[in-house]
């Protein structure tokens, strides 16, 4: 992810796991197994969202009343 785009708040978010053990394994058995095929599908898949996070801060500097200061 970090060669791809620059280190931006939201973006470090997305490549943060939140781990938790399991208690009760069996109910997780209809899970796809976590292999290498796996996590590249989720690699992409973070990629597509942080991607799509950057085109819209980008869209937004663009609006035409951006630069609308605050009272």
């Amino acid at each position: 992810m970090q060669q791809h785009f620059a280190t931006d708040r939201e973006i470090d978010k997305l490549t943060v796991p939140d781990i938790e053990e399991v208690e009760d394994p069996s109910r997780y058995d209809c899970y796809q197994t976590l292999d290498l095929t796996a996590v590249d599908s989720l690699k992409q898949s973070l990629t597509r969202e942080a991607k799509n996070i950057l085109d819209q801060k980008q869209m937004d500097r663009n609006a035409p009343f951006d630069d609308i200061k605050p009272y």
